[in-house]
């Protein structure tokens, strides 16, 4: 009899193609954030695409975390800059002024 027999996939159980893992929600040790992260585990197997978006995702996030970084570190050598040249300047007046006496 075909109505009797399973038509989808099973409490526990992740059909190919799929991104979702389905669980039985037990009151003890059952944590989401492990759910999720089969799930995505799961569909990187089944879907090297996804994989391949998040890492590209991933990398571009890193890239503005550096091009911040860099941004910073740029604003702090112009600074020491500045603050060396005001002191060889300084440096160089003290001594035309100790010449000159």
């Amino acid at each position: 009899d075909l109505e009797s027999q399973p038509q989808g996939p099973t409490e526990g159980t992740l059909s190919p193609g799929s991104a979702e893992v389905t669980t039985d929600a037990s009151p003890c040790g059952y944590v989401p954030a492990q759910d999720a992260l089969r799930a995505r585990s799961w569909q990187s197997k089944l879907d090297p695409e996804a994989r391949l978006r998040g890492e590209m995702c991933n990398l571009l996030k890193r890239n503005e975390v550096l091009d911040r970084e860099h941004a910073s570190l740029e604003h702090r050598f112009k600074d020491a800059q500045r603050v060396l040249a005001s002191c060889l300047q300084d440096i160089h007046c003290g001594l035309q002024a100790k010449h000159i006496r």
